[in-house]
């Protein structure tokens, strides 16, 4: 069984955190308890993000060449070329829109050394300049 974790981005201090628990309110959207740490005292901190003021991101299950947990939001390089990780609740599965409008569903790589080829190079929050904000795919421009 995969590891059902979030990572969450609060648009206020422009930081990326792990987050620690979740809660669904239908008054209140959700609700972020993220877990960071402190580089002065050197020492973790909870820090409640409010549901207007984070972007939350799903881990995938899956991990990059170097080892490094590849969650939506994530900007990649594999073997096609730079992409962007996306969730589609439609399908309940992963894929990557790349910026010459293909996609590719994770579960369809299916050749020896596809998926180990992907490689995390930064998140479209801290490091936009990475790819096209116009990005979609074939397969999203069909859907709509």
């Amino acid at each position: 069984m995969r590891d059902i974790k979030f990572r969450a981005w609060d648009k206020k201090r422009k930081r990326i955190y792990e987050v620690i628990h979740l809660m669904r309110s239908t008054f209140e959207g959700i609700w972020c308890i993220g877990k960071g740490r402190n580089i002065i005292e050197d020492k973790e901190i909870h820090i409640d993000i409010q549901p207007d003021k984070c972007e939350v991101m799903q881990f995938t299950g899956l991990k990059d060449s170097h080892g490094k947990e590849i969650y939506e939001g994530d900007i990649v390089s594999d073997h096609i070329g730079v992409g962007v990780i996306e969730y589609v609740e439609k399908y309940a599965a992963f894929r990557i829109n790349y910026q010459n409008m293909e996609c590719k569903w994770f579960y369809d790589y299916t050749l020896d050394g596809e998926r180990e080829s992907i490689e995390v190079i930064g998140n479209i929050y801290e490091n936009p300049e990475l790819i096209r904000e116009d990005i979609i795919c074939v397969d999203q421009a069909q859907e709509q």
